[in-house]
């Protein structure tokens, strides 16, 4: 469970943070952000008992960790990072929405 008492989504142990400028007001749980941008982050996943490196595709959480650039590290020390995470290969974890809801702090 969340700190929000709400359920995390499948596979999900741990919550993951987010911090939003509180002025943001009603616009704060549009996730249309992430379609202006390449995002990169890290999940835990229960399944793999450990993180896992992820993007976010067509409102999904895709978990894309490789053997060639199995951290967020490894990511941004290749010559092109974000051509390595705009093309890797990966898994459909979950959708977006309910992750990033449960995912935000408040400053």
């Amino acid at each position: 469970m969340s700190a929000a008492g709400k359920a995390l989504p499948a596979g999900f142990s741990r919550q993951v943070a987010l911090a939003v400028d509180s002025d943001a007001g009603s616009d704060m749980y549009d996730i249309g952000f992430l379609d202006g941008g390449l995002f990169v982050g890290r999940v835990w996943r229960d399944a793999a008992g450990g993180p896992a490196v992820v993007t976010h595709r067509d409102g999904k959480v895709v978990d894309i960790t490789a053997r060639a650039a199995p951290t967020v590290r490894d990511i941004v020390e290749l010559d092109d990072p974000a051509a390595h995470v705009r093309d890797a290969g990966g898994v459909e974890l979950c959708d977006v929405a309910p992750l990033l809801e449960l995912s935000l702090i408040h400053i």
